[in-house]
């Protein structure tokens, strides 16, 4: 099969190419730091009135950064073949973690009526100093083993079977984890983990015929899970302007004062009246809107530009990447982190209905934050040893 969008590098890179690997550290870092600066200044009164501690949520987060980075500093050293070997025992640990959390037990925490998160320390286990009780989404983890092993299953069996059965074998692969995501339930999730392993399907060159096929039973079973789901539906009642201000709509609403606040250069830093308590998930999916009153037009715009910087950077690593497996793996890291952008920034500006995707790099969120970061490592090492 020959790919569809990506072709092989040529054997003189200027050197511009040469240094995308330099460009995406800076933008990651970059990002890192504006993202722990918002965190604390959407934050602070939320957290002293609840917590009596304005830096709660801006501790917790340099400590996943730490983290990240850590995570970052690691890879560089593991060797690219032990790397790779690890990516299927990786994806079973994940499958497990899935399975794992959807089971009552101490340790798989329920919230709003989901199983998303498996505590680290329950209550009967002591709790960490300054960090409290640890947990991760496992879901996030499935869009690193996504990312990671896929492309090795779908190349690994090339020459022992058929086109046909290559690609049920890698479609069993993937449905695996986005159905027990699904189950949680996630639906957000689930469908942004089965993107990641369509792109990197695309991408390797299946006839477009199958994904022209498939893309109405898709949208079917979609547009089934929201008519038949209450609190979907509610979003989306919202989303066309049909639910109570004061309840469904009053998230949504909160959001565009927010936005038109700020109006063109913002009401400045530190000034926004929306982080006082009235608008929800301010250190989530909803910090952009705090950004925006505070920063205005303009400033959301330069904010946009850096996250469209690390989308072009990544888009010039992944075509120029010469091995196929990194590429596919590159390719994952680039849907994963400009979906799940434009999710947010689509559904903060009233585009698309309220998703709950948190902005990557930016947003609080510690499973979100490590794992996206790990990717972005492994993408990073391929290019800086191969560029």
């Amino acid at each position: 099969m020959q790919s569809n969008i990506l072709r092989k590098r040529t054997s003189n890179h200027n050197s511009s190419v040469k240094n995308y690997h330099s460009y995406l550290l800076i933008l990651l870092l970059s990002c890192l730091f504006v993202g722990s600066i918002l965190i604390y200044n959407a934050s602070s009164t939320y957290a002293f009135n609840t917590f009596g501690n304005e830096f709660y949520f801006l501790t917790n987060h340099v400590s996943w950064v730490i983290l990240s980075l850590s995570i970052f500093a690691l890879v560089q050293v593991i060797p690219k073949k032990i790397l790779k070997s690890l990516s299927l025992p990786l994806f079973f640990l994940t499958v497990f973690f899935l399975l794992f959390v959807i089971i009552p037990t101490p340790f798989s925490v329920k919230a709003l009526g989901a199983r998303r998160w498996i505590l680290l320390n329950p209550n009967f286990l002591p709790s960490i100093p300054f960090l409290g009780r640890l947990s991760f989404q496992p879901s996030e983890l499935a869009k690193l083993a996504v990312m990671l092993a896929l492309p090795g299953i779908l190349l690994s069996s090339k020459h022992w079977v058929s086109d046909s059965n290559r690609i049920l074998r890698y479609l069993f692969y993937l449905f695996v984890p986005v159905f027990l995501i699904f189950l949680e339930p996630d639906l957000k999730t689930a469908i942004l983990v089965c993107s990641l392993g369509l792109a990197i399907l695309f991408t390797f060159g299946v006839n477009l015929k199958y994904f022209f096929y498939a893309t109405p039973v898709v949208l079917l079973l979609i547009l089934s899970l929201v008519l038949f789901s209450p609190y979907r539906m509610q979003r989306l009642n919202t989303f066309l302007g049909n639910g109570d201000l004061q309840e469904s709509s009053y998230h949504s609403n909160q959001i565009n004062i927010a936005l038109g606040s700020g109006g063109w250069l913002g009401l400045g830093f530190g000034k926004s009246r929306q982080k006082n308590e009235y608008l929800p998930e301010v250190v989530g999916d909803s910090i952009f809107a705090i950004y925006g009153e505070e920063f205005g037009f303009l400033g959301s715009i330069v904010l946009i530009l850096l996250l469209v910087a690390i989308l072009y950077t990544l888009y010039k690593i992944t075509i120029n990447l010469q091995d196929v497996d990194q590429r596919l793996s590159s390719t994952a890291l680039l849907t994963w982190f400009g979906l799940q952008t434009f999710l947010n920034l689509g559904a903060v500006s009233g585009v698309i209905p309220l998703t709950g995707v948190p902005l990557p790099l930016i947003s609080y969120g510690g499973s979100s934050l490590v794992f996206i970061v790990s990717g972005f490592a492994v993408v990073y090492k391929y290019s800086k040893e191969e560029l």
